[in-house]
Order: C-alpha cells, then structure tokens, then sequence
C-alpha cells in the first residue's frame, strides 16, 4: 500500500531556473558589455529597479519646475 502513494521528486523546475538564470546571465554579460542596451532600461538589469526609475522620473520632473 505504501508503494502505491509514493511520488518520486522531480527536480525538473529547479533545473530549468538554473539553466534559466545561466542564460540570462550570459546574454545580458554580452548586450551590456556591447553598449546595446540604453541607460533608461531597468529591467532585467543589476542594481537597477523600479524604485530607482522612479527616483530619476521625480528628479527629473523637479528640474524642469
């Protein structure tokens, strides 16, 4: 009856984040390293969030009052 209930443990989703974060690691590594990306994007990249975009925006909102 135990053998019955038991469900092996996949490890597929942990593997495909791994692969995942590799890739994309690499691919931005060579399109920051080529200057194909502007400084105004935020996503995707290191040390650079949604809040900071937000800050830039009020900074820039305020030069112009």
């Amino acid at each position: 009856m135990l053998s019955s209930s038991y469900r092996r443990v996949i490890l597929q989703d942990t593997i495909d984040k791994l692969l995942e974060w590799i890739l994309i690691t690499k691919i931005l590594y060579k399109v920051v390293g080529r200057g194909l990306l502007r400084n105004e994007q935020y996503g995707f990249r290191l040390k650079q969030s949604t809040t900071l975009q937000l800050t830039r925006l009020v900074e820039s909102v305020q030069e112009l009052c």
